[in-house]
């Protein structure tokens, strides 16, 4: 896909319509558009936020409620607005009645991201930080320097990692898949740059994520 062409019509059908890969590489580029003209502020610990006073009505379209809006965003979370951007099919109603809005944005995001790469793109920008909460004695031990291969982590360790994936990404994360994704973190301490870097690398590998 041409990077230098207007892309600003390929939405609903018309972006339904590219392949999956060229569906994920415009993602890409539209979260490096909307961090660099400031509507996006990344910010670690945060997957979608708003001023709550946009949504008054719970029946509207996401899509238009959130138009060039600002936001605070993850790395996953800028992924979505792009893809809501795109092809909305979410009203404001099923988007603020969750408590679950991580599963909500993987889930909605699953048809055009694979599971992995959406969590290999969390961990990259989120860091070790992401990691302790989800898996923490294998945070602690990272931390430490330490690297378990899968056949040496603790049978509590492992049910608990099966318990988060079950819950989130629907699949283990594997010792590998952390510690490349990790990665990300040493290379600049800045979100806004880090998210760059990780939708650069999107673009770069054909639309897939490879840390």
């Amino acid at each position: 896909m041409q990077t230098d062409k207007d892309t600003s019509n390929l939405i609903d059908d018309k972006f339904e319509a590219l392949s999956p890969i060229e569906k994920r590489v415009l993602i890409a580029q539209d979260v490096i558009r909307n961090i660099e003209v400031n509507r996006f502020r990344s910010s670690p610990g945060c997957y979608t936020f708003f001023d709550h006073d946009l949504f008054d009505d719970n029946d509207k379209e996401l899509r238009d409620v959130v138009k060039d809006k600002e936001c605070e965003v993850c790395a996953m979370g800028g992924l979505f607005i792009c893809v809501i951007d795109r092809k909305d099919k979410m009203n404001t109603g099923e988007y603020l009645g969750t408590n679950r809005v991580n599963k909500l944005i993987v889930d909605y995001l699953a048809d055009i991201f694979d599971k992995r790469q959406l969590a290999l793109v969390e961990i990259a920008f989120e860091g070790k930080t992401y990691v302790n909460d989800a898996f923490p004695e294998y945070g602690k031990r990272f931390e430490h320097g330490i690297l378990l291969s899968d056949d040496d982590v603790p049978e509590d360790v492992a049910a608990a990692r099966r318990i988060y994936a079950d819950n989130y990404f629907d699949f283990e994360m594997n010792s590998h898949g952390l510690l490349t994704s990790l990665s990300f973190e040493k290379r600049s301490e800045l979100a806004r740059k880090r998210m760059i870097l990780i939708m650069e690398n999107i673009i770069k590998n054909n639309g897939t994520f490879v840390p």
